[in-house]
């Protein structure tokens, strides 16, 4: 109905996942972004073994976990008109700075789906996110909903560009959090 033309793959139910490992990241997208290349697609959305989280990936490359969520959550805000953003405390300063500008709060609180959830619903925030593609979108439950979030990113670009374009303005915080993760590790030996 949104007027895209859709080529599946992977989409017959099948426990075992057979094509690919079910964990929608980066290592395990290298053949679906292939095929999109061969098939001249321009986006690929991928959903992991239940469909509760979401990643994209465009023809260059997988487009990250908190830099598409930083970008969807941007366009809920947007929408709704609601100043606060709830999250985990897991998430990234790129959310923070992806929508400094909108005057947005953003609450970061335990991790897992459930417990952004309620925060989402106890702060009427207009999205709730987690750093592993989870988007809560409260216009249509206090759930995972990877399907609306995908909805939301399609009817409100006119080209996958414009998710680049967004991000090539944002700095990159991969390495600091490597460093965290390492450093935490470490002094918890």
């Amino acid at each position: 109905m949104l007027g895209f033309d859709v080529i599946p793959i992977n989409d017959e139910p099948n426990g075992l996942f057979p094509e690919r490992n079910p964990e929608p990241r980066e290592d395990t997208l290298e053949a679906t972004i292939e095929f999109m290349r061969q098939q001249n697609a321009d986006l690929a959305v991928c959903f992991d073994g239940d469909a509760d989280r979401v990643v994209f990936c465009d023809r260059e490359v997988f487009l990250g976990f908190n830099e598409v969520i930083a970008f969807i959550s941007r366009l809920a805000v947007e929408e709704s008109k609601k100043r606060r953003v709830a999250t985990t405390v897991e998430m990234g300063r790129l959310l923070d700075q992806a929508l400094q500008n909108l005057g947005v709060e953003i609450i970061r609180g335990r991790v897992g789906d459930v417990n952004v959830a309620y925060l989402t619903q106890e702060l009427d925030a207009a999205i709730g996110v987690e750093p592993v593609g989870v988007y809560i979108m409260p216009q249509v439950g206090y759930y995972p909903d990877s399907i609306f979030a995908t909805l939301t990113l399609l009817s409100r670009i006119r080209e996958v560009g414009e998710i680049r374009d967004f991000l090539k303005d944002m700095p990159q915080h991969r390495l600091g959090r490597l460093l965290f993760l390492c450093l935490f590790s470490l002094a918890t030996q």
